[in-house]
């Protein structure tokens, strides 16, 4: 019976040294997401007017870039996983 107090003491002073934490979020829980998602949202009122035109993008660079996601050149293509994986994995250096 003796033992029985013991230990029930025991986890009473551990649960109320522990601060029973296990339910209490921190302050700041949240805010490096909240702060990455504001930003990345646009300025509402920007400066320049809505029928300005747009500078610093080409139609016919754009057309290029696209066609080159669409139909990349051969030559333009890096090492293939396995010759990646061959070449650090190569001993005779």
């Amino acid at each position: 019976m003796r033992h029985l107090i013991h230990i029930s003491l025991a986890i009473l002073a551990l649960l109320a040294l522990s601060g029973w934490s296990w339910d209490q979020k921190p302050r700041a829980f949240g805010d490096s997401f909240r702060m990455q998602l504001n930003a990345q949202k646009v300025n509402p009122e920007p400066r320049i007017a809505p029928d300005a035109p747009v500078e610093g993008i080409n139609g016919r660079v754009a057309a290029d870039a696209m066609e080159g996601y669409r139909a990349p050149d051969p030559k333009d293509k890096g090492p293939s996983f396995a010759d990646a994986i061959e070449s650090l994995m190569d001993t005779e250096k």
